[in-house]
């Protein structure tokens, strides 16, 4: 009984401290897959706003000012989508994602859809509503 008793000590231990001491490079990767509100890098995604299609140094300011942004909250029940969007089509291997942009009056109403999951978020930027309004 004791012998038992010292494996699953022994097994419990190991699952502690697995995890606890993986690198700091594998946990960010993890961690960055499960992020509400990630960093894009430009090479990799194409920015549209109704039938514009930004390209250049515009596209690459529009996507810092995303990744600059401050993130306020999550919503559980997404509110309505008034306007037009402006959209940020990000492709990572096989991942496809989409954001879709609309601006209220002081923040930005950010709808993430990957895959069939969607999940609605607020954002703040200054610049972002500049270019959005």
């Amino acid at each position: 009984m004791t012998w038992v008793f010292i494996a699953i000590l022994i097994v419990f231990s190991l699952i502690k401290i697995i995890p606890a001491s993986l690198p700091s490079s594998v946990v960010e990767k993890i961690l960055n897959k499960y992020k509400i509100h990630p960093q894009i890098t430009p090479e990799n995604c194409k920015v549209k706003y109704g039938d514009v299609q930004f390209i250049g140094g515009r596209k690459d300011e529009i996507i810092q000012y995303f990744n600059d942004a401050n993130y306020l909250e999550k919503y559980y029940f997404a509110p309505e989508k008034n306007g037009e969007p402006l959209v940020i089509s990000v492709t990572e291997g096989k991942r496809f994602t989409e954001y879709s942009l609309y601006v209220s009056s002081d923040y930005i109403n950010v709808y993430k859809k990957q895959g069939k999951k969607e999940i609605a978020y607020s954002i703040r930027s200054a610049q972002l509503l500049e270019i959005a309004s």
